[in-house]
């Protein structure tokens, strides 16, 4: 498997939350399941990602409005709803979280040579690396932004962003 980290860090009581400012920037990973079970195995199959069989691409380039213009209708559309709800909780994302989510979509469909839901696996992880952990704050500021965002993710069959909002629900109570 090929992955590229620019860096790392650990997140816990004892560490702050990186600023909406590095949120923008960067694409956010948590990789907190652990597959004891799978531990130490051959590499198998990554869900269709096809992550071990990565295929090079131009790293340098910044993601752009072209990315967005490119991005296929039926994600442009689940991002435009995805704003509009965030808008009416007063969490707005901008013109640089769509275009690196739209180049994020893009690459992750180019690079899976057999995923039939590429495009929904890549918009997926997307939101949740991307939008998901800018929101913070009290129950009272959240319950219902993460209530609203939980509809929006199952209608729109993002099951790894609804697990982790459930998970974000739980640490509220």
């Amino acid at each position: 498997m090929n992955v590229f980290f620019t860096g790392t860090v650990n997140v816990d009581e004892t560490t702050y939350l990186f600023s909406p400012k590095v949120l923008d920037r960067a694409f956010v990973l948590e990789l907190n399941e652990v597959d004891l079970e799978g531990y130490g195995a051959e590499p198998h199959d990554d869900g269709g990602l096809m992550l071990s069989k990565f295929r090079s691409f131009d790293s340098t380039e910044k993601p752009a409005p072209k990315h967005w213009r490119a991005l296929d209708p039926e994600s442009r559309a689940a991002l435009v709803r995805l704003e509009a709800l965030l808008v009416k909780e007063g969490r707005p994302f901008g013109y640089r979280v769509a275009n690196e989510i739209a180049r994020f979509v893009h690459l992750t469909v180019e690079q899976s040579a057999v995923d039939a839901d590429a495009r929904l696996t890549g918009l997926d992880l997307a939101i949740r690396s991307k939008i998901l952990p800018k929101l913070n704050g009290t129950q009272q500021e959240l319950q219902s932004t993460l209530g609203v965002l939980a509809t929006f993710c199952e209608q729109e069959r993002l099951t790894r962003c609804t697990k982790k909002i459930a998970r974000m629900q739980d640490c509220l109570v």
